[in-house]
């Protein structure tokens, strides 16, 4: 009975692919005008402004990452107890 699920599963996956990829196809080809012009010097101040954001974002995470790891071990510890105690 395993086996048959089995190759029923597949078929029906495979079938959902053969329908999903005219959809993504079409989607990719079908083109639509952009009325809009991005200019390259505000493409640069983008960057400047976002690059050292996400630089801080990902510092900021590596340096907190284990104390918030620890208050949430605490966290959960302290509810585990209070619902053994409750």
């Amino acid at each position: 009975m395993t086996i048959c699920s089995s190759a029923l599963g597949e078929r029906w996956r495979s079938r959902r692919v053969l329908r999903v990829i005219p959809l993504v196809c079409a989607s990719v080809t079908v083109t639509a005008p952009a009325f809009a012009y991005i200019d390259p010097n505000a493409g640069g101040l983008l960057y400047q402004i976002l690059a050292p954001l996400l630089i801080m974002l990902a510092t900021g995470y590596a340096f907190l990452k284990s104390r918030i790891a620890d208050i949430y071990r605490r966290l959960v510890l302290w509810l585990f107890e209070k619902k053994l105690a409750g």
